[in-house]
């Protein structure tokens, strides 16, 4: 979804439900939709791919918390109850 130069996905929840879009010059725009446990107002908040995916690779369960306050401050992925890593979000111009 993303190449060198640009290193950004962005995460937009609304209403259950998570996008995920990523896109670069030489290939173009990709975009994935998928249902969420998400009741808040609508936010959108950026990340470079590797720090979201490398979490990920560690998951033992079919479920992962995402927990932000905003789309400036840290995150936390948790993953069961004995994982758990902070990753910082990129500013989106």
């Amino acid at each position: 979804m993303t190449t060198d130069k640009n290193r950004l996905v962005r995460f937009r929840f609304k209403d259950n439900q998570l996008e995920i879009t990523g896109a670069s010059q030489e290939f173009g725009e990709a975009q994935e939709t998928m249902s969420v446990e998400y009741q808040s107002e609508e936010v959108q908040i950026a990340f470079n791919p590797d720090f979201v995916r490398d979490p990920l690779k560690a998951l033992t369960e079919d479920a992962v918390a995402f927990e932000f306050n905003n789309e400036v401050n840290p995150g936390v992925l948790r993953i069961g109850s004995e994982f758990l890593c902070v990753i910082m979000p990129l500013r989106l111009n």
